[in-house]
């Protein structure tokens, strides 16, 4: 979902995804844990739900589309 809404947003190609052993390896070198990159993870605070913390964007697509605006 993040990548096609990137690809998207971003106006970019359409690229195969990176093979499994190709992250692991990559993680391996670089020190860093690849669960989250192969297996997904939704969250949902409930410390800031509770705190009745607003979010600037609902979706991930307004967030990303803030962030392809030209600020300058």
């Amino acid at each position: 979902e993040l990548m096609a809404a990137m690809r998207e947003t971003f106006r970019r190609p359409w690229s195969p995804p990176a093979p499994a052993f190709a992250l692991k390896l990559a993680g391996a070198v670089m020190g860093v844990q690849t669960d989250v990159l192969l297996q997904g993870q939704r969250v949902k605070s409930r410390v800031l739900a509770g705190a009745e913390f607003e979010y600037k964007f609902s979706e991930l697509r307004g967030a990303l589309k803030d962030l392809a605006e030209d600020k300058s």
